[in-house]
Formats: C-alpha cells, structure tokens, sequence
C-alpha cells in the first residue's frame, strides 16, 4: 500500500483530486492500477496522518491516551477506523454521528445564554 502526504499543498481542492493523487503516487513509484487501489493508499494515507498527528500531540502535551474518539460521519467508516487504531496503536472509538450535532448545539445554547467557548 502507498501512502502520500494528505496534508500537501497540492491537495488544496485541485479539479481533479483522483487524478492529482494518482499523479503524486506516480511521482514516488507507481500509481495505483484500479480505483479500488487509489481508495486504499487515500484510507491508508490518513489513517498514517492521523497517526503522526496524535503522537505529535501526545509529545507536544506530554500526555498519552490509550483511546481515540471519532465523532460525526467519519465514525460510520469502520475500514478507516480499523486502519486508524492500527497506525496510532489505540482504541479507537466511534461515536454516534449525532456527537458532533449534539456538540454543535451545546456550543450554540452556551453562547446564546452569554456563555464562552
């Protein structure tokens, strides 16, 4: 499996993201022969990023958790979770889709009562 760097400036809503990612997959190796290649080097990709992101957070705080949650849409995509705890080495937890709008709206009432995020 290839794995690219998501967070590339390259990547910034380029026309055509399938195509640009199997032009910086072309670049490093070989692109990908089938769509279902292309979706498991992007799955792989960010399940990798996200994994640098929280051991990066992890020594930035010097804390260390043993648990991931997803919130919201991304939860329902197990592949990517599974993918997630394999690259970060933690639990991943999904949440019901409703956390981020529950969340949302918690925000909202706290403001509207004179309340600060």
């Amino acid at each position: 499996t290839r794995i690219f760097d998501v967070n590339a400036a390259r990547f910034s809503a380029p026309q055509d993201m399938r195509a640009e990612i199997r032009a910086a997959l072309a670049e490093t190796g070989e692109a990908p022969a089938t769509d279902a290649d292309l979706i498991n080097s992007i799955y792989h990709s960010l399940a990798y990023c996200y994994g640098e992101a929280f051991r990066e957070l992890e020594a930035l705080t010097g804390q260390h958790w043993d648990k991931l949650y997803i919130a919201g849409g991304g939860a329902k995509n197990a592949t990517l979770n599974e993918l997630t705890a394999h690259y970060t080495g933690k639990q991943v937890v999904a949440l019901p889709i409703e956390a981020t709008a529950i969340g949302n709206l918690k925000i909202q009432m706290s403001i509207s009562e004179g309340g600060t995020v």
